[in-house]
């Protein structure tokens, strides 16, 4: 079977392996035990990811560097600062995401595994796609004043998307 993890995240780049991060070593360990059962696995993250998968990495730049923008003008430093990091992650999900899917499509892999719930791309770029996705949350079900609660709601499961909390 052509299998796809997708774990778009800043946070697998070596840059942050002094963080932990939780997700990290379930998202290696599946990757590679099914390359062991002898599956064609994709495995979309930082370019410094070790695995037995096919890797297609995530551009390295937006790991290690946070952008700024003209629009932070008039923020304070530190404001400056930390929208600059959120801004260079999400770009950094947002590119990997959608080279995934479009890899994927590709390659004509059979099914996703999506690791990281921040990257919500992949629920809108999963409506276009033949092959179906499945969604592992690594937190608690969402409160309902939450945009985690209105996104599990309005991707709910079905035929092309499944969510595993």
């Amino acid at each position: 079977m052509k299998i796809g993890l997708l774990l778009p995240s800043v946070y697998m780049g070596s840059k942050y392996n002094d963080k932990i991060f939780a997700p990290k070593e379930l998202f290696l360990n599946l990757a590679d035990g099914l390359v062991n059962k002898g599956h064609e696995v994709y495995v979309y993250s930082s370019p410094d990811t070790k695995t037995r998968g096919r890797l297609v990495s995530g551009e390295e730049e937006l790991i290690n560097k946070d952008f700024i923008s003209p629009k932070f003008r008039g923020l304070d430093q530190i404001t400056k600062k930390k929208s600059a990091h959120v801004v260079t992650r999400n770009e950094y999900e947002t590119d990997l995401t959608v080279k995934a899917y479009l890899h994927a499509q590709k390659q004509q892999v059979e099914i996703m595994h999506s690791y990281h719930n921040d990257a919500f791309i992949a629920h809108y770029i999963n409506r276009i796609v033949k092959f179906p996705t499945i969604y592992t949350i690594h937190d608690p079900k969402p409160l309902r004043e939450h945009i985690e609660y209105w996104r599990f709601n309005h991707f709910e499961n079905g035929k092309k998307s499944i969510w595993l909390f």
